[in-house]
């Protein structure tokens, strides 16, 4: 018997009862459209400079590092 996610099944030997079945749209709701929708400005902000944070570790700082190595600056 193949197991579908959506069916309640039997429990097993190690569930206590049966696992609450997942559905799609079970509470979900998509954010109003309107004037009164909120977009959360300071969230987009933190998400633009870790990006620049990111970019700046992992791309730019080695770059620069291997160059003055290079170079001889340190």
């Amino acid at each position: 018997m193949v197991y579908n996610p959506y069916e309640p099944h039997r429990p097993g030997p190690f569930e206590t009862s049966p696992r609450a079945p997942v559905r799609r749209g079970a509470d979900y709701e998509l954010a109003p459209i309107g004037p009164n929708r909120h977009v959360d400005v300071a969230h987009l902000r933190r998400q633009e400079w870790t990006g620049r944070a990111f970019l700046f570790v992992l791309l730019i700082f080695p770059v620069v590092y291997a160059i003055g190595w290079d170079i001889g600056w340190w």
